[in-house]
C-alpha cells in the first residue's frame, strides 16, 4: 500500500460510497445473512451447506492476499491485484496483516436472499446503509479445542505459529463488548447436521419476517 497515497485512497472510497448511495436508492430492499466467527468454527462450512439447501446467493469476499496452500479461486475467496480491489466498489472492506480484503458491490443479487462471511467490522460498515440492506447476523460459535482441531487438519503441514496467532487474535475480537449489534447465535462444536438444521431455520424464519413487512 506505500505506493497509494491515503487521501487518494480516501477519496475514491468516498466517491464509491456516494455513487453506489445514489444507486441504492433506487433498489429493492436487500437482504443479508452475515455469518460470523472465530477461525475454525466452521462458517465457510455452513455457507456452503445452506446454499445447497435454500435458493440464496453466496457471497464471495476478494481479497489482495496471495492464495494458501488448498485455496480455489473463487471459493473462499476472489484473488486480485491491488489495482483491481481498488478500481471495484465494495459494499464493506477491511485490512488485515497489509492485505486488503472486502465484498464487492456487485456481487450482491437484489432479488434474492445473499449470504457470506463476514467480520465484525464488515457487518457494522453494512449496517450503515439499514435503510436498504437488511442484515441478519449469525454468531458462530464453537469450542476451542474443535477449532483448533478444524484448522491442524486443513492441510498436510499446518502453519502452526499462524493458528496460534489467529486463536489469540480472535480471543480478542470476539470479546462480547466488540460485538455491538444484536444477531442470533447458533454452536457448531458437535453434530454438523444438527447446526445445519438450526441454521436453515434460523434463516427462513428471518426471511419470511422481512417479506411481511
Amino acid at each position: 500500500m506505500a505506493h497509494i497515497s491515503l487521501n487518494v485512497i480516501t477519496l475514491y472510497w468516498i466517491w464509491t460510497n456516494i455513487t453506489r448511495s445514489i444507486e441504492w436508492r433506487l433498489c429493492v430492499v436487500i437482504k443479508i445473512v452475515a455469518l460470523f466467527g472465530a477461525a475454525g468454527s466452521g462458517k465457510d462450512t455452513l455457507q456452503n451447506l445452506v446454499t445447497e439447501c435454500l435458493d440464496v446467493n453466496p457471497l464471495v469476499s476478494t481479497t489482495t492476499r496471495p492464495p494458501r496452500g488448498n485455496e480455489i479461486e473463487g471459493d473462499a475467496y476472489h484473488f486480485v491485484t491491488e489495482e483491481d480491489f481498488m478500481n471495484e466498489p465494495m459494499l464493506e472492506y477491511t485490512t488485515f496483516r497489509g492485505w486488503w480484503y472486502g465484498t464487492p458491490y456487485s456481487a450482491i443479487d437484489k432479488h434474492k436472499l445473499n449470504i457470506g462471511v463476514f467480520n465484525i467490522s464488515g457487518i457494522k460498515q453494512m449496517m450503515q446503509y439499514n435503510k436498504i440492506i437488511k442484515i441478519l447476523p449469525i454468531y458462530i460459535k464453537c469450542e476451542d479445542r474443535v477449532r483448533l482441531e478444524r484448522q491442524l487438519s486443513r492441510e498436510e503441514y499446518p502453519d502452526c505459529e499462524e493458528i496460534c496467532r489467529r486463536y489469540l487474535t480472535d480471543k480478542k475480537d470476539f470479546q462480547e463488548e466488540n460485538i455491538t449489534f444484536d444477531y442470533h447465535w447458533i454452536d457448531n462444536s458437535e453434530d454438523l447436521g444438527d447446526t445445519l438444521e438450526n441454521l436453515v431455520e434460523t434463516i427462513t424464519d428471518w426471511d419470511k419476517t422481512i417479506d411481511d413487512k
